[in-house]
């Protein structure tokens, strides 16, 4: 089974609803309190106000006024505003792409010690986007990352062990860090850790533990 590596880590936060969730009492009662919190011109219900629109919960998808109260917020300096809106950048999501303006909201938001930005720069250097490629940086911004419990970043930093991309290789930290994302539900490291068992690389094999691990990250 080909490795599941899957490195973007996001604060936007997709939901799965369908139509009759956008008129669900809560919510929509969600909704119209952060829209009554951000129009008094406070950066976390901006921040919060946007997620809404972005991923339409409790209200319509609107990306126009998503991107509109995430700038508002990183006006305010809100990191994870910051963080958003940089990742929406990178990926040309609402707006024309820009890498250099995202790595510049993703360095603020890491200034503020925002685990989520420290993944997308990561992922940046690892893959030369909008920056030289860099696998020593990555492999440093994923550790501050998975250090302050991001489950995404324990699994990028677990596929830089085992293939000893900017840092030695060393196929039980690999497992370790597999592991602890893959205890957290993680799915893609619940996969990476099962391709480990199935092929016998940095433990013993075993194939009725891949199926487990393959099981729960399908």
């Amino acid at each position: 089974m080909k490795l599941l590596y899957s490195i973007i880590i996001s604060i936007v936060y997709i939901y799965p609803l369908c139509a009759d969730d956008l008129k669900k009492p809560h919510l929509i009662k969600s909704f119209k309190f952060n829209q009554s919190a951000a129009s008094s011109g406070d950066a976390v219900y901006q921040f919060k106000l946007a997620q809404n629109y972005f991923n339409g919960v409790g209200v319509k998808k609107n990306i126009k006024q998503a991107l509109h109260f995430y700038k508002l917020a990183v006006a305010q300096g809100n990191s994870d505003a910051q963080n958003s809106l940089g990742y929406l950048y990178k990926n040309g999501i609402g707006v024309i792409k820009n890498n250099k303006e995202a790595i510049r909201l993703f360095k603020l938001s890491i200034d503020q010690g925002n685990r989520s930005a420290m993944g997308h720069l990561a992922h940046s250097f690892a893959n030369g986007i909008g920056v030289k490629q860099d696998h020593k940086e990555a492999a440093r911004l994923y550790k501050l990352s998975a250090d302050l419990g991001s489950d995404w970043s324990k699994n990028a930093l677990g596929y830089l062990y085992q293939n000893g991309k900017g840092v030695e290789k060393d196929l039980n930290k690999a497992f370790l860090l597999y592991k602890s994302a893959a205890d957290n539900g993680f799915d893609i490291a619940q996969g990476n850790l099962g391709f480990l068992h199935e092929n016998g690389i940095g433990v013993k094999q075993d194939y009725k533990e891949a199926a487990r691990l393959y099981k729960l990250s399908a």
